[in-house]
């Protein structure tokens, strides 16, 4: 089973993730660290150098050829969902678990991380 973590940058997906791979005895991945292990760079650096339509390109190939364990919790950029048929590909493949925060307590999040995230 491959259990699919989604939410907008910052609601903690894999905070979140990790607790339930744990919970539930499966493996974990964040697609993040799969895509800076590929690009051999960090996202921000791969984002400033390659721009966001390359970046968003790689990470849709990174999630639909990453080879998966059987039971895994994958936590995704924030957003993947939103590009290409990647939605439509995780619920083909696994299930989704969306992580919703209040638009207050993200902008308290994300304002303390302001500078490792690319969008931001």
């Amino acid at each position: 089973m491959k259990i699919f973590i989604i939410g907008f940058m910052g609601c903690g997906k894999t905070t979140w993730g990790r607790k339930l791979a744990n919970h539930l005895g499966f493996e974990f991945m964040d697609l993040d660290h799969v895509f800076e292990a590929k690009a051999g760079m960090p996202i921000t650096e791969y984002f400033t150098a390659n721009g966001q339509d390359a970046f968003r390109e790689m990470e849709s190939s990174i999630l639909k050829e990453t080879d998966y364990p059987e039971n895994v919790v994958v936590s995704t950029g924030g957003g993947l969902p939103c590009f290409f048929d990647n939605m439509t590909w995780m619920n083909a493949n696994g299930q989704s678990l969306y992580i919703k925060l209040s638009p207050k307590t993200l902008a308290e999040r994300l304002d303390k991380g302001k500078t490792t995230r690319p969008l931001f």
